[in-house]
Formats: structure tokens, C-alpha cells, sequence
């Protein structure tokens, strides 16, 4: 936990660093500075999505090996063999056939 809030102080210091070199780069127009800077925000980004990548997997089963792909399957097409047959073959209890047309 400690290190997790020491990279986050860091984080915060480094970003007000850049937000101030950035000003001063820009009231200056100071091209190479800028592009500098934009270079190290990059930085801090990859330090982010990994500090964010850290806290999704950080419950009790985490550690543990696993993977799951959902893939969406298209519906198979359902047999008709009367009018309305969702319901019917429903009440029909499985014989297929309706006792009645719904």
C-alpha cells in the first residue's frame, strides 16, 4: 500500500512540474521545451495505465490463474411447427404440439 501511495505522490509532483514548465513554455514559445515536456507526459500516462492496470487486479482471487473470452454466438434458428410457437410449445409441455392456439 505504501508503495502504491508514493508512486501516486510522485505522480501528483511530477504533473505539477509539468503543468508549471509547461506555462512557462508556452508563454515563451519555446517549441523544444514543449515538445519535451509532451515526452514526458507520455511517460506519466504509461505510469498511470499501469498504476490503473494494478488496481483492477487487486482482489482476493486476483493472483489466482484464469482467463475468460465472452464472444457473442448468433441464435440458432428455433424450429416453428404452428402459429405462435414460442408460448405454445411452452404449454404444450414438450410434445411439440399445442393443445390450444394462443
Amino acid at each position: 500500500m505504501e508503495a502504491v501511495v508514493s508512486n501516486l505522490e510522485q505522480l501528483g509532483n511530477g504533473l505539477q512540474d509539468i503543468e508549471e514548465l509547461l506555462t512557462l513554455a508556452a508563454e515563451e514559445n519555446d517549441e523544444t521545451t514543449i515538445a519535451a515536456v509532451l515526452r514526458d507526459l507520455e511517460q506519466y500516462e504509461r505510469q498511470v495505465a499501469a498504476l490503473e492496470f494494478q488496481r483492477m487486479f487487486c482482489g482476493e482471487m486476483d493472483p489466482c490463474n484464469a482467463f475468460l473470452d465472452i464472444q457473442p454466438v448468433p441464435a440458432a434458428p428455433r424450429p416453428r411447427t404452428g402459429r405462435r410457437c414460442c408460448c405454445g410449445c411452452i404449454c404444450a409441455g414438450g410434445s411439440g404440439v399445442a393443445s390450444r392456439p394462443i
